[in-house]
């Protein structure tokens, strides 16, 4: 697909506004509403639930994707949030999540068949203090033996509970620890 000059500029002038009209700055409804601007309003509003301008408005993506679950067929095409669904999972890569340890952690990947045995890195501990080694849990196994094959998602949190520096000290190990994997094996 091409995209043309006009594209961008109707995509621009348009994601503010919503199907049923309530939107801005035309009131514009449905099908008026260009593809790409439906797409970038409804991602703009879950970027916007999940990392507000103020903090400590945020709510876990688990209650964006309620949220957008209920502006179904209102604010957004419900054909379009579903498929949005589909494609970030609950629990997106990059959610802080509690663990059924009281952990607080961070999904890292997914497997989009297995969306809630995610892989974590856990960053608090179940008291709160801050995890100084950290360490890489894949929860894709349903039970076992290990500790960590036994460890579930209980549910979903703001990001804003989580120190910013951790989650980006998290951010950091991780890459880290894949391009030292990525020279081992060369």
């Amino acid at each position: 697909m091409r995209f043309y000059s006009d594209d961008i500029t109707d995509t621009v002038a348009h994601y503010c506004e919503r199907i049923d009209g309530s939107g801005y700055p035309n009131q514009v409804t449905g099908s008026e509403i260009p593809f790409l601007a439906q797409i970038c309003g409804l991602v703009e509003t879950y970027e916007l639930l999940i990392n507000p301008y103020h903090c400590t408005r945020a709510i876990s993506p688990a209650n964006a994707v309620v949220y957008l679950n209920k502006a179904k067929n209102q604010q957004f095409d419900a054909s379009l949030v579903e498929e949005f669904i589909k494609a970030i999972g609950i629990y997106p890569t990059g959610t802080v999540v509690e663990l059924s340890s009281g952990e607080l952690g961070v999904i890292v990947s997914q497997d989009s068949k297995k969306r809630l045995r995610a892989s974590v890195v856990p960053v608090l501990s179940a008291q709160g203090d801050i995890l100084k080694n950290y360490r890489l849990l894949d929860l894709s196994y349903a039970s076992g033996r290990d500790e960590d094959q036994t460890m579930a998602i209980r549910r979903g949190v703001p990001s804003s509970v989580v120190p910013r520096g951790i989650l980006e000290e998290t951010h950091s190990w991780l890459f880290d620890r894949r391009s030292d994997r990525t020279r081992a094996c060369r």
